[in-house]
């Protein structure tokens, strides 16, 4: 089972959009996924509403992560939904902020033990700062993935990023996904060309670049599903982008 953390201290960067799509990406694959929201917010149960059923069975689903896999108050299967073939999800707590601070790091990894063989790929999406609850997913997390915006202040904000999940977990894999990026933007591309030198300083290169795309917005607001579950995906600048991260991960998986 391999586990895939991504986070960014840094709301907006599109880090459910991204959970969803590599989700969905790896689940089509047929990479047994499972997709698990630590975010309060919630916003992943959203993006399944397009799906027949699923709006229904996340409502009728009690369980949350927080009973699965912070207090172990039940075994992790009576938390999961299953979405669509090959994909399960686990949804979020909006008590989680506060249910104060995980004191164990690793009490989310035990928990998660129990359903090591019933998948390949696990994908944790995280709220916009690195509490103790994403500080345990980092901990047992095979790779991170940091979506972030390519403009200037978004490079010190990555670096402490990174600085702080080397201090979590120095032996995981890392790489940021620039995303929402103008590709025909000259001051951008001098941006991205910055963003990846003062990243090979920290040893996390700038995997892959994802455009900024109407068509992700339009599937997640007409279809109320990730991009690459949709019509649109067809012939879309974005979805090779998108799966170059699905194919990172698959190699490793």
């Amino acid at each position: 089972m391999y586990i895939v953390t991504i986070t960014n201290n840094k709301g907006g960067v599109g880090k459910t959009t991204l959970s969803s799509n590599i989700a969905v990406g790896l689940s089509m694959q047929n990479k047994k996924v499972l997709l698990i929201e630590i975010d309060g917010q919630q916003d992943l149960a959203t993006s399944w509403a397009g799906v027949d059923g699923a709006t229904k069975s996340i409502h009728k689903q009690k369980n949350t992560v927080k009973d699965a896999l912070i207090d172990g108050s039940v075994p992790v299967s009576d938390a999961v939904i299953n979405i669509m073939t090959n994909l399960d999800y686990i949804k979020g707590d909006d008590t989680l902020a506060l249910s104060g601070n995980l004191t164990d790091l690793t009490v989310m990894a035990r928990n998660l033990i129990a359903v090591r063989d019933n998948y390949d790929v696990v994908i944790i999406d995280t709220p916009p700062q690195i509490d103790t609850y994403v500080a345990s997913a980092i901990k047992m997390s095979d790779l991170i993935i940091i979506p972030a915006e390519a403009d200037l202040y978004a490079i010190t904000g990555t670096i402490k990023t990174i600085q702080l999940i080397r201090s979590i977990n120095d032996n995981a894999d890392a790489i940021v996904a620039l995303n929402k990026v103008n590709l025909s933007s000259g001051p951008q591309l001098r941006v991205i060309d910055d963003f990846k030198r003062n990243l090979v300083i920290q040893g996390v290169p700038v995997y892959t670049t994802i455009e900024d795309s109407l068509t992700v917005k339009t599937a997640i607001n007409r279809d109320m599903l990730p991009l690459l579950a949709t019509k649109y995906a067809a012939n879309n600048k974005v979805v090779p982008q998108i799966m170059d991260l699905v194919d990172y991960i698959k190699e490793r998986a």
